[in-house]
């Protein structure tokens, strides 16, 4: 008897190895989520909190300035300018956006994840 008519046929190839652009992608994707959840998470905290302005703990009022010491470096901001930034004024957008990239990397995540199974197409 030779040796292929004693080989017992397997169930087949198994999965695809992902390669250095899927890994690539995998780890955007992971990026891409948990930034999403630091401005979901953000945005609901500033939702719940409504639109109060704050610095170290206390409530900043219209005319109020803010000092922010880094190391060496103060940094003063007015309760104008730092209402301004956009995640401040717009709290239900920085919801949105953060929702939408946790959407988002769920999704392809999945679709990238299923790709890897499946492996390459067969071209005829």
């Amino acid at each position: 008897m030779s040796r292929e008519s004693r080989r017992v046929p397997g169930p087949g190839p198994g999965p695809s190895r992902p390669t250095a652009t899927q890994n690539m992608g995998c780890g955007l994707l992971v990026l891409l989520l948990i930034m999403g959840l630091v401005f979901l998470v953000k945005g609901v905290i500033d939702l719940r909190d409504g639109s109060a302005i704050t610095c170290g703990g206390r409530t900043l009022h219209p005319g109020d300035t803010c000092r922010m010491h880094s190391g060496n470096k103060v940094t003063e901001r007015t309760y104008e300018e730092m209402s301004a930034r956009w995640d401040k004024a717009h709290p239900a957008l920085a919801t949105g956006l953060g929702a939408a990239a946790v959407a988002g990397s769920v999704i392809l995540g999945l679709a990238m994840s299923w790709r890897i199974e499946r492996g390459p197409r067969d071209r005829k």
